[in-house]
């Protein structure tokens, strides 16, 4: 796996509650979690949600993504994020990943 690439934002208390909590349920010491953001139809809007990447998830993918030119692996507030759509970069550098009522979400925050 490549090194992860620092970015810059934010993590909070909620956040990281929910996602160390998936991961430890993981099954899998090496799962990574996984950042995606999509419908779940073609009438709703898009949320953010989460799941984990296996060790050959990563390698297939960052192959993939690196003949594209990009990275799928990010270091987030000392939290190591898989993140595939890399058009979405933007609605994460320099935000507050926060936890809302069973939903995920990215804001704006001071540093």
């Amino acid at each position: 796996m490549q090194q992860p690439k620092p970015i810059p934002g934010r993590i909070s208390p909620g956040a990281r509650k929910i996602l160390t909590e998936f991961l430890e349920h993981a099954g899998s010491r090496q799962a990574v979690i996984c950042l995606l953001k999509g419908r779940a139809d073609e009438s709703s809007e898009e949320k953010w949600g989460f799941g984990t990447y296996e060790p050959e998830n990563i390698r297939s993918l960052e192959r993939h993504l690196a003949g594209l030119g990009h990275c799928l692996l990010y270091e987030l507030d000392r939290m190591v994020v898989a993140i595939p759509q890399f058009d979405k970069l933007d609605e994460i550098i320099g935000k507050e990943m926060i936890w809302n009522d069973r939903e995920l979400g990215f804001r704006d925050y001071s540093p």
